[in-house]
């Protein structure tokens, strides 16, 4: 789940090669990925709902990227949602007209919509973002419209 810490690794092979991984792991996994108490305590009952958990978030991620491709894709559109390859991201391609960074500030600025640069995502060139499938469809309309109104503003002028 979003902003929910919670995983366990299982580490196999050679005996002394196991145990220096799991020294190692043991280092990491305690100084960026402790669990909090409020999910070590929801754990079993989370696993227990695990499918219905699974295609509730499916089902939303589903109707979002769907909304999303509607809004900013089509033949007349400058705008391409990527293929998802998982995660709770859409990857949009838009024009260029400035830098990512400025773009990302702008929308949130002029249109309070808030999206990552694609460089938070290693995309190599401009301009990318990342927009939520975990939001609302009609929240993820909402944006995808403003989105699609503040890149056509650049492209008028």
């Amino acid at each position: 789940l979003p902003q929910v810490k919670l995983g366990w690794a299982y580490v196999s092979g050679p005996e002394r090669e196991v145990r220096a991984a799991m020294g190692k792991l043991e280092i990491i996994t305690d100084a960026f990925l402790s669990a909090g108490t409020p999910i070590m305590a929801a754990a079993g009952n989370l696993l227990q709902h695990q499918t219905e958990i699974q295609v509730s978030v499916k089902k939303r991620m589903s109707e979002v990227m769907d909304v999303y491709r509607q809004a900013l894709c089509g033949a007349d559109s400058p705008h391409r949602v990527l293929r998802c390859e998982g995660g709770w991201t859409a990857l949009v391609q838009s024009p260029a007209f400035a830098g990512e960074e400025e773009l990302a500030l702008g929308l949130l600025r002029d249109k309070g919509i808030y999206v990552h640069p694609g460089f938070f995502f290693d995309m190599r060139s401009e301009a990318f973002f990342a927009f939520s499938l975990i939001v609302r469809p009609e929240d993820a309309q909402k944006a995808a419209l403003a989105y699609r109104e503040y890149f056509r503003h650049f492209s008028e002028n």
